[in-house]
């Protein structure tokens, strides 16, 4: 299965590759710096629904390309950049909760990838970009719940939709807690989402109704939803 999916990855990368050659962006990312890219941004942006925060304006062009080389090319500038970023801000914004919770690590819960395109990539890029913040930031910090959430219906893809409210009746009940669910503590812990793109905040909104039902000896004390736009 395990070369099966190499093997899918590969001719996938190998058909973008020629559909979309490198682009400025993709060359100019080798050489930019978390400072750098920071300046793109001057304050996290207010999610809608949800009550999280994203880091920049998806209306600009050089950050909705680099979501898309971290999504469908797996680009490590990309992730680097983003983890960077992503990790500081999580952290400036919980470190005023954190003293009041079970333990001084957050949790990070990536939304998840539907089977299909976890078959077609060979990854989830929101667990990538979960990962690499603990490489960055180390486990002092951070932990991973990557199996947690899992899809309880099928959905479309949310890009399909054509306003608000298809959205939301789209996302309305798709995640659910996996059976095998991870022997992490969520009691009296601080939990974050994480997702690349939020338009209507949809699908973090589900994703906190999803954890809420984890029960009453288990429930977060806190939870928290950070996308890299909006």
């Amino acid at each position: 299965m395990t070369l099966f999916r190499n093997w899918v990855k590969s001719i996938f990368e190998l058909a973008l590759g020629l559909l979309f050659p490198r682009s400025s962006v993709e060359r100019a990312l080798g050489k930019l710096t978390p400072a750098k890219l920071r300046t793109r941004f001057k304050e996290t942006i207010n999610l809608p629904n949800s009550g999280g925060r994203a880091l920049f304006p998806y209306k600009d062009k050089f950050i909705r390309e680099m979501i898309w080389l971290l999504k469908y090319r797996e680009n490590a500038h990309a992730l680097n950049l983003f983890a960077a970023l992503l990790g500081e801000s999580i952290i400036a914004e919980c470190e005023e909760i954190l003293p009041f919770c079970a333990n001084p690590r957050i949790i990070l819960v990536p939304i998840p990838s539907t089977n299909k395109r976890v078959n077609e990539r060979g990854y989830n890029h929101t667990l990538l970009l979960s990962e690499k913040m603990v490489e960055v930031y180390g486990r002092d910090f951070f932990e991973i719940a990557p199996d947690i959430l899992i899809f309880g219906k099928e959905i479309k893809r949310q890009t399909s939709c054509k306003n608000k409210k298809e959205r939301e009746e789209n996302m309305k009940g798709a995640f659910t807690i996996s059976k095998n669910k991870t022997n992490t503590n969520f009691s009296g812990r601080l939990v974050v989402i994480i997702d690349d793109v939020s338009t209507t905040g949809a699908t973090f909104k589900d994703a906190v109704r999803a954890l809420k039902t984890l029960g009453a000896a288990n429930n977060p004390k806190q939870i928290k939803c950070f996308a890299l736009s909006h």
